[in-house]
């Protein structure tokens, strides 16, 4: 089985008085480029987007779980070193890493976004980023399909797949989820491939949060 479908239960080596992030959201994303396709896992809070949770395969049959902290612009990296049954249930032992400052995190104001069509529940966004404010020279441009909801769910594409910290403004508050992406030039392209509503707690250590 997939350890992306098995992934339930995680436990942090924590200290009284961790904070504990509740993640109701698990998203699937399959990256396609270059290299051999890829999966991405993404845990979200649908009342909170400050906090991302993002799994990604390793070799060797790893796996690396990074938790976001939007607000104060860090991430926790965890190395998943083993899973195993236990009665029937699957544990997830977490070494931690390192704490770092967020790449990229800087808001991206020279972009232009606009919706192109619209085809039953689907909408279809053109997505241009540009060089500088001039808005001269395109650095990277998206085609986009959003699956209408009435939740914004852009969070959790934006910050994971295509690692930009765009500002989540009037522009792209009709955007639903994401359920697939491509670049025009097509060196990448993402595809949503699960989606449901989890019930996971992550106690995320005291001495961590800085």
């Amino acid at each position: 089985m997939n350890k992306f479908f098995i992934l339930l239960s995680l436990f942090f080596i924590t200290k009284l008085n961790a904070q504990e992030l509740e993640f109701d959201i698990l998203a699937i994303y399959t990256k396609f480029s270059l290299e051999a396709p890829s999966n991405i896992s993404v845990y979200a809070i649908s009342n909170n987007n400050n906090y991302l949770m993002k799994v990604v395969n390793l070799p060797n049959d790893l796996q690396r779980a990074t938790v976001f902290d939007i607000e104060k612009r860090v991430s926790h990296d965890f190395l998943i070193n083993e899973m195993k049954n236990e009665k029937d249930s699957i544990v997830t032992e977490f070494k931690f890493e390192r704490t770092d400052t967020i790449k990229n995190l800087h808001v991206v104001n020279n972009y232009d976004v606009n919706k192109v069509s619209s085809d039953g529940e689907i909408d279809n966004y053109n997505l241009k980023i540009f060089k500088n404010k001039s808005k001269k020279k395109i650095v990277n441009e998206f085609f986009i399909k959003s699956l209408k909801s009435e939740t914004n769910f852009f969070n959790i594409f934006k910050y994971t797949c295509i690692d930009l910290n765009i500002e989540q403004n009037s522009n792209f508050k009709d955007f639903g989820l994401v359920t697939e992406c491509y670049s025009i030039d097509n060196k990448y392209r993402f595809e949503l491939k699960f989606f449901e509503e989890v019930n996971l707690k992550v106690n995320l250590p005291k001495k961590l949060e800085k």
